[in-house]
């Protein structure tokens, strides 16, 4: 009978003891398969900074640019970069994971309102739209490195001021290009600053416009021009540049339990501690490596006037899309 007693009192203690130990621990929470972490397109690709070529008086000749072409070659991919990011953040976490790159913002943002990602990399108005539905909530952004626009005019121009450039057209990227675009007009239309801005497909298609007469300054985000060659920035002058805004968010699925959720932020924060990390963060764009954070950070983007912005893009003499031939 004693035996019989035992067995029929601590066998459900036991398994009961047994099922709270799995659903504590690392081995208990972990996902049945790898978790999908998305990139938004939007990223610029690995880029070393550029400075400006020094003037030349008309006895000197310009060095031979095939030494820096090289180098430039020899940059990795995006895809190599976040595979790479994505490899140490498993290795380090513990978590299986894998990593999707879409080849178009379309895809990326469909497969975000699906909720088809685990944890995404996305810009501040992706975390606005996708924070409401499917419920996306930042954990992690680039330490200290708020993103910014230049504008830029021709070396020689006359505007010797951004005051004088009031009302006139300048060229920028497509309309929902955070970078460059939306932080530019945005930070404007706060300062009651008005211009008239021309749409390209992308920052380089504005920067050619610039150089074809088709606008008087070119508005282009921080990281172009940090990548931009130094001949550009030699028949180029910075005439303005912007208020610090708060950058790309590192996200979760609310499908995600708390813990795993905190595996991958505490890796995501100690990155930049990891040996050899400091080359592959500099490619990423995130030097001083990422810090935690919250949807609260991203005030800015949600006081974005996105209608007043909007009427911008109908009142544009050139639509986005358009080519510069």
């Amino acid at each position: 009978m004693i035996r019989i007693y035992f067995r029929w009192h601590y066998a459900p203690l036991c398994r009961l003891t047994l099922l709270t130990a799995l659903l504590f621990s690392p081995l208990g929470l972990a996902q049945p398969g790898a978790l999908l972490i998305g990139v938004t397109p939007e990223l610029p690709d690995p880029y070393v900074v550029q400075a400006p070529e020094p003037e030349l008086n008309k006895f000197q000749k310009r060095k031979d640019t095939k030494e820096a072409d090289a180098t430039l070659r020899t940059l990795p991919s995006k895809q190599q970069v976040w595979q790479e990011a994505v490899a140490l953040l498993a290795k380090q976490s513990g978590l299986k994971l894998k990593l999707e790159l879409p080849k178009s913002q379309l895809e990326f943002e469909r497969k975000l309102a699906k909720g088809d990602y685990d944890f995404a990399y996305i810009s501040p108005l992706q975390l606005v739209n996708f924070g409401q539905f499917p419920g996306y909530t930042a954990i992690a952004k680039r330490k200290a490195e708020p993103l910014r626009t230049v504008v830029l005019v021709k070396k020689f121009s006359d505007y010797s001021t951004f005051a004088l450039m009031r009302d006139k057209p300048i060229a920028m990227g497509h309309p929902l290009d955070y970078a460059s675009s939306v932080i530019t007009r945005d930070a404007l239309m706060r300062a009651n600053f008005n211009i008239q801005p021309v749409f390209f497909a992308n920052d380089q298609q504005a920067i050619q416009a610039l150089f074809k007469d088709q606008a008087e300054g070119v508005a282009i985000s921080g990281s172009t021009y940090d990548a931009a060659s130094g001949e550009l920035k030699g028949r180029t002058r910075v005439v303005w540049d912007s208020p610090g805004y708060t950058p790309w968010a590192f996200v979760v699925h609310p499908r995600i339990d708390s813990y795993t959720n905190l595996r991958m932020q505490r890796t995501l924060v100690a990155m930049i501690k990891y040996p050899q990390t400091t080359e592959m963060l500099n490619y990423m764009q995130v030097s001083n490596g990422f810090e935690a954070a919250t949807d609260a950070d991203w005030h800015d983007a949600r006081n974005i006037n996105i209608e007043a912005l909007n009427q911008q893009v109908s009142a544009s003499p050139m639509k986005p899309g358009d080519v510069v031939q």
